[in-house]
């Protein structure tokens, strides 16, 4: 599920998310412009005309993930882009996922709830996963 710049052409419509938003809600926007190393989006009702240039937000990729796209800004919470809606839904899913799991772990284990054996389950699952996305079993 990588995000390239190149996946993104002018007029097709986006979706953005605040990076710490849990809300499953889209703001869809049109990509207005592709360069080199920016994607540029603006709301639909300022697609069309340029002298809204104003109202467009660009969008780089981040060295750190190939999730997503992130916002070209230097401070505050960066904005997340999609180039469709199953990419982001899936991007909620697996972060709601990781703080299940991270619950569990912090909370549950400590209380014992879970055997012996249901902990080995656990770890063969986890250890049997493939480059970090794709399961084996």
């Amino acid at each position: 599920m990588s995000v390239n710049i190149k996946d993104f052409k002018v007029g097709q419509e986006v979706y953005i998310q605040q990076e710490e938003e849990n809300s499953v809600e889209c703001k869809k926007y049109v990509v207005v412009k592709v360069g080199r190393k920016f994607v540029y989006v603006c709301p639909k009702e300022y697609a069309d005309n340029s002298n809204y240039e104003y109202m467009w937000i660009s969008f780089k990729k981040p060295n750190y993930t190939e999730l997503y796209l992130e916002e070209n800004c230097a401070y505050g919470r960066k904005r997340i882009l999609f180039p469709t809606q199953s990419q982001k839904n899936e991007f909620i899913e697996e972060r709601e996922l990781k703080m299940w799991l991270s619950h569990i772990v912090l909370n549950e284990l400590r209380r014992g709830k879970y055997t012996l054996d249901q902990l080995r389950k656990v770890k063969k699952i986890l250890t049997s996963v493939d480059d970090g996305r794709n399961e084996k079993v």
